[in-house]
């Protein structure tokens, strides 16, 4: 499926909880978050019946990511859940992921080991190539990381929207994807990473 800006929109970054056992400097503060109550997370059906949505119109590839996904109880049962969707997404196999993938450059210092990687959203942002829709723990359909717009599939969902309801609002969210991100004109989020699952 394509944007406005003629993006290729095809991957779907899924946050499936806010909290996080680390405090990396970039995405929780060292005060802290509130944690929003459990209720208001999406359950895992309804996270099911998203990746089901985003594969019937063209998504084809889904990372689970969080505050930290591993302390959601029971994110095996997700898993498993879209594998199941395998048929739209294809079959689920072991990737390494290499140096590269994503908008990371990475650089590696003569005669050393290892690779650092960075991610430029300010000094020379990827807009342009930008492929991705973030889903919040809580529900809302984020067209970009750095743009407060979102799509509320919670609701719907909790009242009965199915695959084809749930499509309509992510082609929504994508007709709505703005052609860059408004960091440097001094737009600030009311959100920390954290809380949307960059």
């Amino acid at each position: 499926m394509q944007d406005n800006y003629q993006r290729e929109i095809n991957y779907l970054r899924i946050s499936v909880i806010d909290r996080c056992n680390l405090r990396c400097v970039y995405c929780m503060p060292p005060e802290g978050v509130k944690f929003v109550d459990h209720k208001e997370i999406l359950r895992f059906e309804e996270i099911g019946t998203v990746v089901g949505a985003a594969a019937s119109i063209g998504v084809k590839k889904v990372r689970l990511t969080g505050g930290e996904p591993l302390v959601r109880k029971g994110l095996e049962n997700l898993v498993r859940r879209i594998s199941k969707i395998k048929n739209k997404l294809g079959q689920l196999i072991p990737a390494k992921i290499p140096a590269g993938s994503g908008p990371a450059k990475y650089y590696r210092l003569e005669g050393a080991q290892g690779t650092v990687g960075f991610i430029t959203s300010m000094s020379d942002h990827f807009c342009s190539s930008c492929n991705r829709l973030r889903l919040t723990s809580t529900g809302s359909l984020r067209p970009c990381l750095y743009d407060s717009c979102e799509i509320d599939l919670k609701a719907p969902l909790r009242n009965g929207a199915g695959i084809k309801e749930i499509a309509v609002l992510i082609k929504k969210a994508v007709s709505l994807k703005a052609d860059r991100h408004h960091m440097l004109d001094g737009w600030q989020d009311n959100r920390v990473m954290s809380q949307i699952g960059g």
